[in-house]
C-alpha cells in the first residue's frame, strides 16, 4: 500500500488574517484579473503576488459589485519558512476555464539579487457556492447567504501554486469538497490533499465558507 505524504502544515495556526489590496491588470474583455503584491515588513524577505480571474462581469452592475465583494473580502497571510529540495513544477493538469472556476494563483515576485530556497506557507479565507438551485432547496440556516453569489455561482475555486503544494481546507459555515482527493467536509471539520499537487479546487455543496492552508518549497532572488 503506498503511503500517504503528511501535511506539516496542516496544524499551522489562523491568526491575524488580513484584507488584500488588490488592483485590476488585464484588459481582455472576457477576463476580470486582479492582483495584489504582499511584502513581509522584514528585510530581505520573498514578495508574492495574488492574482484572481474570473469571468468578465461586462455590463453587469450586479455581477461586478458581487466581484467586488469577493475581493474585499477575502483574507490571508504568507508565512517564510525553512525549505527543502525544489521539485520541477508539473504541466497544469487542468487548464482554467471561467466559465466553471475562478482562479487564485500565487506567484513569486523575483526582485532581488541573492538566490533562495525557502519554505512557504499560505492562508487564505474565502467563500464558494454551488447554483442556486441548489443552493435555494439545501442551503443549511447555519450557512449564511454568500456575499459573491452573482460572480461565483457555481464556479469552483482553483488554487494554483509555482510548485507542488500540500492544502488543507477547514469549513467555517456550509460544506463543500476539495479535489484531487481530500473530499468532502463540514463545518467545524478540515480535509486535506493526499498528496503534494501544483492546483487543488474548492467547490460548496451548496455553500461554504473556508480558509485554506497551503505550503509549499520555492526558490528565487529576493
Amino acid at each position: 500500500m503506498k503511503q500517504q505524504e503528511s501535511d506539516p502544515w496542516a496544524e499551522i495556526p489562523i491568526l491575524d488574517l488580513q484584507p488584500f489590496n488588490f488592483k485590476p491588470v488585464a484588459s481582455d474583455p472576457r477576463l476580470a484579473v486582479y492582483q495584489a503584491l504582499i511584502k513581509s515588513p522584514a528585510p530581505d524577505m520573498p514578495a508574492f503576488s495574488l492574482t484572481v480571474t474570473a469571468a468578465s462581469p461586462g455590463d453587469d452592475q450586479e455581477a461586478e459589485r458581487e466581484l467586488q465583494s469577493l475581493l474585499r473580502n477575502m483574507r490571508g497571510r504568507f508565512l517564510v519558512t525553512d525549505g527543502g529540495p525544489v521539485q520541477d513544477p508539473p504541466d497544469d493538469p487542468e487548464p482554467f476555464d471561467p466559465a466553471t472556476q475562478i482562479e487564485i494563483k500565487v506567484e513569486l515576485v523575483e526582485q532581488g539579487t541573492t538566490e533562495r530556497t525557502f519554505g512557504v506557507i499560505m492562508v487564505l479565507q474565502t467563500t464558494v457556492q454551488g447554483d442556486t438551485d441548489t443552493k435555494a432547496e439545501l442551503a443549511a440556516p447555519a450557512a449564511a447567504p454568500s456575499r459573491d453569489a452573482t460572480v461565483s455561482q457555481g464556479r469552483e475555486r482553483k488554487f494554483t501554486a509555482p510548485n507542488r503544494m500540500f492544502a488543507t481546507v477547514t469549513a467555517n459555515a456550509g460544506s463543500g469538497s476539495l479535489r484531487p482527493p481530500g473530499g468532502p467536509v463540514s463545518a467545524g471539520y478540515s480535509t486535506s490533499t493526499n498528496k503534494k499537487r501544483k492546483t487543488v479546487f474548492v467547490r460548496g455543496d451548496p455553500y461554504m465558507e473556508f480558509d485554506i492552508t497551503v505550503g509549499w518549497t520555492d526558490r528565487g532572488y529576493v
